[in-house]
């Protein structure tokens, strides 16, 4: 069905008719709307504009028995004039001149709840109207509305147990019930609120993108979609199914296509409220090992699954991490425990550490091979900033300001240290011979001494990954670029830019078995294949879960990318053509028919393409 006010001359000019659009056959006539009409979003009630000299009147219909569900009188200033054309800005233009709304900044406007229980009433000027729908009753309500409510920057969202409101580019939601303020969704140049049939999740659009955020998860979104130049607008999200649809076009008011995307990999049911404090591959990919949250003993729990299938491996002993109460910070500015895990670059072991505020730092070690923990003697210093575990079992603790100490987990003390390395974090070529530090510096490991380089990847370092035959070195910045080096860091072969360069750091980075691809995981939660022969990036970046990714790993043909993110610990990315091929063809519904065929390819013979 659908409701659109007939400018036609007659008895039914200036009111709404609601048809069957699969019949396509008019249903029934409703009331006068001469300022325009607008479905509900679940398409059951009609919400109708009209004016006399003296008031504004907003009327809601049911649209399957067309009776008057609730009508408003706002008054009108009588010497204000008429209004003209169906003309606004931003989002809200298009969807305007559908609906046939008038010109009007002093129009009231309003909006309905999914179940159409509630309805919003938004007048310029004066407190918002909260009404419930079936007991024709105003609720209390303590929120100003904004003097221009033309933009329609309202909508019931949670299932209709909060509103949300575009507000300075950002999304203010309230709790209806209690009244109390949800955390803020932040993004530069909110402009449209969506409807989800999901009551955990809210969906809008910026100028040029399409947003998903999880309501429990607000402080960074699920999607973050770039519709490439387009205008998105209406967005509608079906979680059920997986799929986004906005609607897009060249401009505003130019929207010409619905878009399908799919959010399937984005919206997962694996979804952890709690996240991985961390977690990391193995070298080949083969085990993932996290870190979950501390338990009520203020133990930090760790696991080994399968890096391919997420099954169960193994259960490292637990380590202590209680804090204490500090002077200084809130308790809730202080990490409450500091995690470090690295495996030793053949993947025969791992090493995983503990810091908690006011306490030592405890370390273990874990076989991978036999399943079983490693003896680990005495307590490793507590300055050391991040760790790795060196090709002869010593554990490597980069202190920060500069130094790198060597620690012996059997003899339980320091045996080396190398003076003057910067960074908190390090890199070490698969086979062992050199360490790379987030600072750009560069140490021999057999010699452990610094090794100079004329040119080094410098101080902005996010991330660092050598490729598995050692032949490169990547190293991702805060900005976003990364930056490719031979493995000996002798040159500087070139770099990889997102159009968008310093929208948001490269923080994890992964080669493929063959060297020639770099999968790049971005702060904004986007992951982004690379092509390392041309520099140029593979297709559209893919969303993940939503979550910040603390680990990216290839399988060993390089068919799929395995992701581990902070709240989905583990999900798999299909690369390969054939899938490709297989999703293309289910979404069009098959192939090219032998005439279509012959109509598009004269001069190429016939073949079935799915």
């Amino acid at each position: 069905m659908t409701s659109f006010p007939d400018e036609r001359n007659g008895e039914d000019a200036g009111r709404v008719a609601v048809r069957d659009l699969a019949g396509a056959r008019p249903l029934r006539t409703l009331g006068p709307a001469a300022g325009g009409a607008e479905m509900s979003p679940s398409g059951r009630q009609v919400i109708g504009y009209d004016h006399t000299p003296t008031a504004y009147v907003i009327t809601l219909w049911d649209t399957e028995s067309g009776q008057t569900l609730m009508e408003f009188r706002e008054p009108r200033d009588s010497a204000a004039p008429e209004p003209q054309g169906v003309r606004t800005s931003g989002a809200t233009m298009p969807r305007r001149e559908r609906e046939r709304r008038a010109l009007d900044p002093n129009s009231p406007d309003a909006t309905v709840s999914e179940d159409g229980r509630l309805l919003a009433l938004c007048v310029p000027g004066r407190p918002l109207q909260l009404w419930d729908v079936t007991e024709r009753r105003r609720l209390p309500m303590t929120w100003t509305a904004d003097r221009d409510c033309y933009e329609e920057k309202y909508r019931f969202v949670a299932g209709g147990r909060s509103l949300a409101h575009v507000a300075d580019g950002s999304i203010r939601i309230w709790d209806i019930a209690t009244g109390t303020e949800r955390p803020l969704l932040e993004l530069r140049r909110v402009q449209q609120i969506g409807s989800s049939t999901d009551d955990g999740y809210l969906v809008a659009t910026t100028g040029g993108e399409v947003v998903l955020w999880r309501l429990d998860s607000p402080d960074w979104p699920v999607l973050l979609y770039p519709t490439n130049g387009e205008i998105p607008a209406e967005p509608r999200v079906d979680l059920g199914s997986g799929r986004l649809r906005p609607l897009a076009g060249a401009g505003e008011g130019a929207e010409s296509a619905v878009r399908t995307l799919d959010v399937s990999g984005a919206v997962r049911a694996d979804w952890r409220v709690e996240p991985l404090l961390a977690a990391e591959f193995s070298p080949d990919g083969s085990l993932l090992a996290t870190t979950g949250r501390l338990d009520a003993e203020g133990l930090a729990r760790f696991a080994v699954v399968d890096g391919r299938s997420g099954e169960p491996v193994a259960d490292p002993p637990a380590l202590p991490c209680r804090t204490e109460p500090v002077i200084g910070p809130p308790p809730e500015a202080v990490p409450p425990c500091e995690v470090s895990q690295a495996f030793s670059p053949d993947g025969a072991r791992l090493v995983y550490s503990t810091k908690g505020t006011g306490v030592a730092r405890r370390l273990a070690l874990w076989d991978a091979d036999r399943r079983a923990p490693l003896p680990a003697a005495g307590e490793p210093p507590d300055r050391v900033a991040d760790l790795a575990l060196g090709p002869d079992g010593r554990v490597i603790l980069p202190t920060g300001p500069g130094g790198l100490e060597f620690w012996d987990p059997r003899e339980g003390r320091t045996t080396a240290e190398v003076p003057g390395p910067r960074g908190t974090g390090v890199a070490i070529r698969p086979d062992g011979r050199l360490l790379v530090t987030s600072f750009g510096d560069v140490v021999d490991l057999p010699g452990l001494r610094m090794t100079p380089r004329p040119q080094n990847p410098g101080a902005a370092v996010e991330s660092l990954e050598f490729s598995a035959d050692g032949r490169y070195l990547a190293a991702g910045e805060r900005a976003g670029r990364v930056t490719l080096w031979d493995g000996g860091l002798g040159h500087r072969l070139g770099e990889l830019a997102r159009a968008d360069l310093g929208a948001a750091s490269a923080t994890t980075l992964a080669f493929s078995p063959d060297g020639h691809t770099l999968a790049v995981a971005y702060q904004d939660n986007v992951v982004q294949l690379w092509d390392l022969d041309s520099r140029l990036p593979v297709g559209s970046p893919f969303p993940t879960a939503g979550d910040g990714v603390h680990d990216l790993a290839f399988s060993p043909d390089g068919a799929r990318l395995h992701v581990a993110g902070e709240h989905v610990p583990l999900q798999r990315i299909d690369l390969a053509p054939a899938a490709a091929a297989t999703t293309l063809c289910r979404r069009v519904g098959g192939g090219l028919t032998r005439q279509d065929w012959h109509t598009y390819l004269p001069t190429v013979p016939y073949r079935a393409t799915c």
